[in-house]
């Protein structure tokens, strides 16, 4: 009995793939199948997607696709080497997308509202880009993933001192203050009307 369980140990520790990075990955319920999360691919890389290439060799992360693989030299050194943790957080700091390590970012070292409006991980780019959506994304999603990504633009303060976000302006100087009152979280006043004044 012993010997057939030792045989069955060594055979799954033989079969075992000690050197695949499983982070930001979840098992696909329809094909039982391991699959990157929608969040791996969510933010921009550091770097152009040809210098991610050259320095990764391998093809780029694609979200929800169960043949995706992680390249192995977003984890380790030699592509056949165990993760090295050092090799990972420089492709984290550089390649999150490419190598499917977004959620991984510091955009995503946080909670979010417990029981938010919406299911955080269903926002996409456009509605980052939308008005309409901003407002609601913020107030649910304290990670702030549309603020980490290009496309929605950064913040800046110009030399009068009023905030942008993603080619919004303040129209007021006072927004900060209002801000720390609660003008942008109250209920009292519309989503249309916060974004009249204040762009963030």
């Amino acid at each position: 009995m012993y010997l057939v369980l030792g045989l069955l140990a060594f055979l799954a520790i033989a079969n075992a793939q000690p050197d695949v990075d499983f982070n930001c990955t979840y098992v696909s319920p329809a094909k039982m199948k391991l699959t990157f999360t929608p969040t791996s691919v969510k933010c921009n890389d550091k770097l152009t997607a040809a210098q991610c290439k050259v320095f990764f060799v391998d093809d780029a992360v694609v979200a929800d696709d169960d043949t995706s693989k992680r390249p192995a030299l977003c984890y380790s050194s030699l592509k056949a080497a165990p993760i090295e943790v050092p090799v990972q957080k420089m492709a984290t700091e550089y390649c999150p997308k490419h190598c499917g390590y977004c959620c991984l970012t510091d955009a995503y070292d946080c909670d979010n509202k417990q029981n938010p409006a919406i299911n955080c991980d269903t926002v996409t780019d456009a509605m980052c880009d939308d008005p309409a959506w901003r407002g609601l994304i913020a107030d649910n999603w304290t990670c702030e993933r549309c603020n980490s990504t290009a496309s929605s633009g950064s913040s800046t303060t110009a030399s009068s001192g009023v905030t942008t976000r993603g080619g919004c302006s303040d129209t007021t100087q006072t927004c900060p203050t209002w801000r720390t009152n609660g003008f942008c979280t109250s209920t009292f006043y519309s989503a249309a009307q916060k974004r009249q004044y204040c762009a963030s």
